[in-house]
């Protein structure tokens, strides 16, 4: 899940600041959404349109450097707002799933630091009862 980390910070914020840690979490996360919007078309709004080509793997072309995606003004806005839209959703359901299940990610950790490891099967036993969504 890409915005657990900052999700973490901002659900406990007495335990942790917000930092730069999750530059990354944030940068797929939004690449993940723009893909969503400008490449596959995923928003109804705007419609099922790609706005953008598949982007070079392996010699970014300048052009393309900033996804290639030439649209009006008034459209960019609206590509902007829907990939906003997308990821402040995930991250408003990464913090409930965190919310929710607080006690058994408490309990996790509380064992992850007397014990140092654990295995597969203490991490089932200690998320019995785990709220999925």
């Amino acid at each position: 899940m890409p915005l657990a980390g900052r999700t973490g910070e901002v659900c406990w914020p007495d335990a942790y600041e917000l930092s730069t840690g999750a530059a990354d979490d944030l940068a797929r996360a939004t690449d993940i959404a723009r893909d969503m919007i400008t490449r596959f078309g995923m928003d109804e709004g705007l419609g099922y349109i790609a706005f953008e080509a598949q982007r070079p793997r392996f010699l970014d072309t300048p052009e393309l450097a900033h996804g290639g995606c030439r649209v009006a003004e008034s459209t960019q806005a609206r590509i902007d707002q829907a990939i906003r839209d997308i990821v402040m959703g995930v991250f408003e359901r990464a913090y409930r799933i965190l919310d929710i299940n607080r006690a058994v990610l408490e309990r996790c950790a509380r064992e992850l630091l007397a014990r140092e490891t654990l295995d597969e099967s203490d991490i089932r036993q200690l998320t019995q009862g785990l709220v999925r969504n």
